[in-house]
């Protein structure tokens, strides 16, 4: 069976478009989304659409559960972001959904699991997230999806969260992380997601394709995006690339 795994798609509709056709080129007969689908890159309705695909099956994560499924948006988006033009973003992203998206949204927020497991060819395996106690951060070392995944009872253990793709087999396991689809860079316009095959014992592997960027900003400037905000996604920070180095060095 061939199943495509992918994950923090924060409203990047042209990304999640690039991954689905991708995947399905490639034969997937199930698409897991391991959340956080809700977020700054400009297309709330065609991404909640895109997910609402009869083989794409997807579950909650943090930022839909912090923004969506209680209380205010606004205030939400306030109290989890002390950026002024991170803010502001997301609002407008917010705004362009409109009273039946945000509707839409706020129903997926709130119907769609925290997590998925499910027996697959005989091998157990575990969609999530993060959780509190299995705590997904950027410092965990690849042992700790293993440990998590044997509490579990999990042969196949997928998570998100961190935005960084990995993929360790130990002792049976296979552990992975799907990376992002909602890169929103505009120097680096790639999306990731994994694909995993059982036939018949698990194997996964990392893919990385090309989305159409200028899409994106067009939408982004349509939506008036505050100046701050622009500037990351056009620019790379100073000291990102340092950063990322460190991160693989420590895994």
């Amino acid at each position: 069976m061939k199943i495509a795994l992918l994950g923090d798609v924060h409203c990047l509709w042209p990304a999640l478009r690039a991954v689905l056709e991708d995947a399905r080129r490639w034969g997937a007969e199930l698409i897991l989304n391991a959340g956080d689908s809700f977020g700054l890159g400009g297309f709330p309705n065609e991404t909640l659409e895109g997910l609402f695909a009869p083989d794409v099956r997807s579950i909650i994560g943090n930022w839909e559960a912090g923004l969506l499924r209680r209380g205010d948006v606004a205030e939400n988006v306030r109290a989890k972001f002390s950026n002024p033009a991170t803010q502001e973003a997301l609002l407008k992203v917010w705004e362009r959904a409109g009273p039946e998206g945000q509707a839409a949204w706020r129903q997926f927020a709130e119907l769609t699991p925290a997590r998925w497991r499910h027996r697959i060819n005989g091998y157990r395996l575990w969609l999530c997230h993060h959780t509190d106690r299995v705590r997904v951060d950027r410092e965990a070392p690849w042992v700790r999806l293993v440990e998590a995944a044997e509490r579990h009872r999990a042969q196949i253990f997928v998570v998100g969260h961190t935005h960084e793709p990995l993929i360790r087999h130990h002792n049976g396991i296979c552990v992975i992380n799907v990376g992002m689809v909602g890169r929103l860079r505009r120097w680096e316009p790639f999306a990731d997601y994994a694909r995993l095959e059982i036939a018949p014992t698990p194997h996964a592997r990392l893919r990385r394709v090309r989305y159409d960027i200028e899409e994106v900003m067009q939408r982004l400037r349509e939506l008036g995006m505050p100046q701050e905000f622009m500037d990351r996604v056009l620019h790379p920070r100073s000291g990102h690339s340092k950063k990322r180095k460190k991160r693989k060095r420590r895994r």
